[in-house]
């Protein structure tokens, strides 16, 4: 056993010592996204979690990990549906929320609950880490846990792991490179090693691969089950002992209810002993699951209960470890490095305590669905069970007015008009009905293509403007700040710098703007037979086509307020330039990413009718605007 910290510590050194990973794909009971993000991310990236203090920290993480789609991590966290913490989510890692029932009937009652890490590296070399660990804080800095680093070395573990990953992908591209790795460890892995991975998804189950006749056996498991003392007596009557090493609270009672204690203290053949941990004041919780006989080692998440040990159908839960063979003098080196204190007394509670813990571990779904926002075109889309009546259910997603009929989002709605909100808000709810009623579900929402998600803009139009006057404004670091602080959904005013800037006839403010949008468009101009370019200079890219027309909207409304300072001549030409910019993208990019023209203002002119009509039509003929 070892305290949780130096998990992390043991994860980060072996992160170092690969080559360069593709590949890390994570299972989970219990989730919490703001752990993940902090600890987890940046030891795949590489980097220091001390560094990430700001949203603009986290954003440079993002684009680490997946701004270049060459360099792009393959990151994923399998969880069950009912164990995700709401919090805010500040990068575009894959999460996939598992409903057990529509694996398989036997877990319809059981929970997901393996806690495994596959890493795979660019030259298709992989490896688990495996055991007891969720990925939530206390299990990775304050938990006892248990923990175990393997090279996939042999074809039948091989096999046993893409089996396990396949039955939960959910995307094309999963498969095919499920489909890649099965095959070169196929051809070239040996045939087997002295441990197995093994999984509550595969033919066998646990106790297939564990017998216990004629052995000690010795189990570490926070939770026990009502059925303790029937599964000793039946599916280990056959064991020597049953040497039981629960949790110890600081009261020093254990999560098995008094009447349970009672049964299992009146059996000779149990034993009750506490791991002594010696880390001064603190008592951490011993959370390791480990099963531990004469010649079996198992690693993993199977506690003591008739779900972990998949031995009643309907009431499985879905488990994964390792189970390894040893020798007799590995299994007393085991014993000794593992104080044991035997208990001749033990403290249970009362069932109600017990049902409280439980009811705090999961929430209450009745339903689940993922729903998928595609960076590539910026549609979103849902995937759900066949057995759900789509139509009785609304969905609320960032940035939309109304909640939307789940069923109309099995062929995509757009969110173009709404990405900004996309990037700072990932959590979406499900409803039964349009307007009030009931959540039935909450989820994050995944995104596809996230090497192709903006990621940083500029905080104003003249941040924007000043970042395009040399036609390079993905080199203004210094002017880069997040799409979505200062904008009108959080109530942000303009900065008086660039009001400052706006309210008056400034020649450098014109000159500023012309030459701008003129680079703009020599910019468009010289990737127009690129699509790739044009998506990052539409979309992607600082001071892109779509945070032009944002900052062109808020700076309408803005001029629309009393205390605006804004003149109407210099806005008239920054929304007719811009717009000339979008008509010229259109042109150019793919229809699907079409970006709509602001509406033009009207100018309270101080000329007659006559001599405007003639200032207009100069102007169209100069400056070739499409518009007026």
């Amino acid at each position: 056993m070892a305290e949780g910290i130096k998990i992390y510590n043991q994860f980060t050194s072996f992160l170092k010592e690969r080559t360069k990973v593709k590949v890390a794909w994570f299972t989970t009971f219990n989730f919490s996204i703001s752990f993940f993000e902090r600890y987890m991310l940046s030891a795949l990236a590489n980097t220091d979690y001390r560094n990430l203090r700001s949203l603009k920290d986290y954003e440079a993480l993002n684009h680490r990990l997946f701004g270049e789609e060459e360099d792009t991590i393959n990151i994923k966290v399998y969880y069950d549906f009912r164990a995700m913490r709401p919090e805010v989510k500040k990068t575009s890692f894959t999460t996939v929320g598992i409903n057990p029932q529509e694996l398989d009937s036997k877990f319809q009652n059981g929970v997901f609950h393996p806690k495994v890490i596959l890493i795979v590296d660019e030259e298709n070399n992989g490896w688990i880490v495996t055991g007891s660990m969720n990925l939530s804080m206390s299990a990775w800095a304050s938990n006892s846990e248990c923990v175990t680093f393997r090279k996939i070395e042999d074809k039948r573990s091989a096999k046993q792991i893409i089996e396990f990953f396949r039955s939960l992908a959910k995307f094309e591209e999963d498969f095919q490179l499920l489909e890649t790795l099965d095959q070169k460890w196929q051809s070239e892995l040996k045939e087997e090693s002295n441990w197995i991975f093994q999984h509550s998804l595969s033919g066998s189950s646990f106790l297939d691969l564990f017998p216990v006749n004629n052995k000690n056996l010795h189990v570490w498991s926070p939770y026990f089950s009502d059925d303790v003392p029937e599964i000793i007596d039946d599916t280990f009557s056959s064991a020597l002992s049953v040497n039981i090493i629960p949790d110890h609270s600081d009261k020093d009672t254990v999560k098995i209810s008094k009447e349970v204690v009672d049964k299992l203290c009146e059996n000779k053949r149990v034993q009750f002993l506490k791991d002594q941990h010696d880390f001064g004041d603190y008592k951490p919780m011993v959370h390791a699951k480990v099963w531990l006989s004469e010649d079996r080692l198992g690693i993993g998440s199977w506690n003591f209960t008739y779900a972990g040990l998949n031995i009643k159908k309907g009431r499985s839960n879905i488990e994964a470890g390792i189970i390894q063979t040893i020798t007799s003098a590995e299994y007393q080196e085991i014993l000794k490095s593992s104080t044991l204190e035997q208990k001749k007394s033990v403290k249970g509670l009362e069932q109600s305590e017990l049902q409280e813990e439980r009811q705090q571990l999961i929430q209450d779904w009745t339903m689940s669905c993922q729903i998928i926002a595609d960076w590539e075109f910026y549609v979103f889309r849902a995937n759900f069970s066949e057995t759900i009546e789509a139509e009785n259910f609304f969905v609320e997603l960032p940035g939309a007015d109304n909640r939307i009929q789940l069923s109309k989002l099995t062929k995509g709605i757009s969110f173009k008009d709404q990405y900004r909100s996309v990037l700072k808000d990932r959590i979406f709810s499900v409803y039964n009905d349009p307007i009030e009623g009931k959540i039935v579900f909450m989820g994050i929402i995944t995104e596809l293509k996230a090497s192709e998600r903006p990621s940083i803009g500029f905080e104003s139009m003249n941040d924007l403007i000043r970042a395009w006057s040399d036609g390079r404004p993905e080199n203004k670091d210094g002017n880069h700040e997040l799409n979505y602080p200062n904008d009108l959904e959080t109530g942000d005013e303009l900065q008086k710098s660039v009001e400052e800037r706006l309210k008056g006839d400034y020649s450098q403010a014109w000159f500023s703007m012309f030459l701008a949008f003129e680079h703009m468009k020599t910019r468009l101009e010289e990737v127009k037979e690129n699509q790739k370019e044009l998506k990052i200079i539409g979309y992607k890219m600082p001071g892109s086509v779509i945070q032009l027309r944002d900052h062109l909207i808020k700076l309408k409304e803005i001029h629309a307020s009393e205390e605006s300072e804004i003149t109407d001549p210099y806005l008239w030409f920054l929304i007719e330039e811009g717009n000339q910019i979008i008509l010229l993208y259109n042109s150019l990019g793919q229809n699907e990413l079409r970006i709509e023209p602001v509406d033009q203002i009207l100018i309270n002119s101080v000329v007659d009718a006559k001599q405007l009509t003639q200032w207009l039509l100069f102007i169209k003929k100069e400056c070739h605007y499409l518009n007026v």
